[in-house]
């Protein structure tokens, strides 16, 4: 398939809300910072049960990202295997991108969810938002009420899905599920 601009540029955008170190590969040492930053930022002591818990967690999220693009098996994703990937997933259909993605984030509600609801709240979000994307605070709260689509105050592994799919799905340049990951660049 070949991609449009706007999903090349979606596409590059996720890629670099991954790259937590910015070397341009994925690589398990993103995953294991990112679980540092949101320990932190979710005030887990380190080397607590729940920091030990929250590393498992970002590693099987690692470990399923990687099984899904790093064709060449050699522990890094590029930027090239993750745009054929994820290319690949989207013209294979919604259902098999729920199929592929649903783990995904389930494996960030289930790291993020401080209290075992099985969803996220405000002060949970802002937490994933900052930690786990490194996005700027001003932004989850627009992207929160955006994505809140019942507007209880809480966000599912349903809304957050079906948020993750409008973006890569939607070729509408002005959707609102293009501002997932802050406002797109030109």
């Amino acid at each position: 398939m070949q991609t449009t601009t706007l999903l090349e540029k979606k596409l590059h955008r996720r890629f670099d809300t991954w790259d937590i170190d910015g070397n341009g590969y994925l690589e398990v040492v993103d995953f294991i910072e990112r679980a540092r930053l949101v320990a932190a930022a979710a005030g887990v002591p380190f080397d607590s049960a729940d920091h030990r818990d929250l590393h498992r967690r970002f590693l099987a999220l690692w470990r399923l990202l990687a099984e899904f693009a790093d064709a060449d098996q050699d522990g890094r994703i590029t930027r090239a295997e993750f745009c054929t990937a994820f290319t690949s997933l989207v013209t294979r259909g919604a259902a098999e991108f729920d199929h592929v993605y649903r783990p995904l984030i389930q494996g960030s509600v289930d790291a993020l969810d401080t209290d075992g609801d099985g969803r996220l709240n405000r002060t949970e979000w802002r937490r994933w938002y900052v930690a786990f994307l490194r996005l700027p605070l001003h932004l989850a709260e627009t992207v929160f009420q955006a994505l809140d689509r019942d507007s209880d105050g809480y966000l599912t592994v349903a809304e957050i899905l079906y948020a993750v799919r409008d973006y890569y799905f939607n070729d509408d340049a002005d959707s609102p599920s293009n501002q997932l990951l802050g406002p797109m660049q030109s």
